[in-house]
Parts: C-alpha cells; structure tokens; sequence
C-alpha cells in the first residue's frame, strides 16, 4: 500500500536503527547488503534511478483494459464462442490463449466475458463463432483503472458454423473506433466463411483448424462442432475440403 511519497528510503530506516532509540546490532553481524554483497549490488544496480525517472512513473498514463461481453440470444443453450486477438495475432477464448494478461470466463448469466489490457494505438480484434442460428449482442467497454472512458454496443445475427468480426482500435488520442459486427470478408467485399480466426482471408491457418480435428466423431474428447461443417457428427475429409477450396486465390 506503500507510493512513492510515503515509502521511506533504506538509508533513512538504517540511520534509525543506529540511533540511541532502538538496540545497536552486534557490530560482528551488521552490515549493508546493498554495498557489501555481490547480489545486492545487482540488485541495486536495476533499483537505482534518478528523480526524473520516478517523476516518469508517477504522472504515465494509467493502465486501460477493455472488457467484451457477448449476450446470445438464449445463453443457457447457446454453444458460441467469443475470442479476442490483439494486432500480434496473440488470443484469448474458452480454450485459453497466449495474450498477456487477459481472461476468460462466463457470467452468471451464461453470457461471455473476456478482459483484456490494451494500448493507447492498439488494435484489436473481437471474433464471435456461431453454432447455430441466433441473435446476440456484444458489448465493448474500455476502462482507465476504475473509470469507464468507453462503451459501446451492438445487435447482430449469427448462424451455424459462421465467424463474426468486430474490429476495435484505439488512438493515442483515446478516440475509439468500432466496427461493426458482421461477417469475414476479403479486399473486395466477398464474404469469407471458413476465415475461422477473422484476419480477413481463408489460409493454412484455418485449414490446420479444422485438419487438427481429422477423423474426429461426436462424443470424442477432442471432437469440436463448429468444424463439423456438414453436421454429420463427423470431422472428415469433406469438412477440410470445403475449407481448402474456399482459400485465397483459389
């Protein structure tokens, strides 16, 4: 609970102990770790910074997070997923992910929730996969600490197997831009259906999704319906195909 203005320095707390008010130490054993250790004069040597430095760290901007919240339709039934992916290509969803910092979890209420820290010139984007005809709404909300400096939501559509793309940025000016919510679709417009993880085309990437899965049946640990894109209850060769022949440039 300690800041920077009450912390009191090292050296202040040492000059205490020495005075008459407190027990002197056994000479034999006293000794200043920062000065007299090599491991203390590492560790001081990462610590020691001027005021100019500190000044830095009390007035920098605080730290954003933006939650996304998506209410399907009926959230007790529904088998959506929501995923987040920052401009790295680094997510977060149900299945974990590998972006610093964020979590996913589900409300009580059976919606979804993702928190996510971000940047000032951050880009970001939300993907929302559908199992099945239904309607939903996502909502977008940025936070400065405790602050809500942004919100904004949205009503769309989703049907089985089909990807929704939402992009967010934000400028350096705090200005935020979002997108609305619809289908993947490449340069010219086309709709993409198969782009599984929204960036805009339909690659190896989403190929390898849905070839992971290979020879997988319903009921099986690592079974994913989603990707059953036939609905047969069975991932095959027919599902990889409808997505190898929908690729770019093909």
């Amino acid at each position: 609970g300690a800041t920077i203005a009450d912390a009191p320095l090292l050296d202040e707390l040492i000059a205490e102990s020495a005075s008459g008010s407190r027990s002197k130490r056994d000479e034999s054993v006293w000794f200043d770790w920062r000065t007299e250790t090599e491991l203390g004069k590492e560790i001081m040597g990462h610590l020691e910074v001027g005021p100019g430095v500190w000044q830095s760290i009390e007035t920098q901007p605080e730290k954003l997070e933006m939650t996304v919240t998506l209410s399907p339709e009926n959230p007790a039934e529904t088998k959506a997923d929501l995923l987040v992916y920052d401009a790295a290509e680094r997510m977060i969803g149900k299945a974990g992910g590998d972006m610093p910092g964020a979590a996913y979890s589900v409300n009580a209420d059976g919606s979804l929730f993702i928190s996510v820290p971000v940047q000032r010139q951050g880009s970001y984007r939300v993907l929302v996969r559908g199992m099945k005809t239904e309607s939903a709404v996502l909502t977008v909300k940025i936070y400065q600490q405790d602050f809500e400096i942004f919100s904004q939501t949205a009503e769309f559509g989703v049907k089985a197997h089909q990807s929704i793309v939402c992009q967010i940025s934000l400028s350096a000016e705090m200005s935020v831009d979002f997108g609305t919510p619809g289908v993947s679709s490449d340069a010219s417009g086309k709709p993409l259906y198969h782009d599984f993880d929204g960036d805009g085309d339909i690659d190896d990437t989403d190929v390898e999704k849905v070839s992971a899965l290979w020879n997988s049946s319903a009921g099986d640990a690592g079974y994913d319906a989603f990707y059953d894109l036939d609905d047969d209850g069975h991932i095959s060769v027919l599902d990889i195909m409808r997505v190898a022949n929908g690729m770019t440039g093909n």
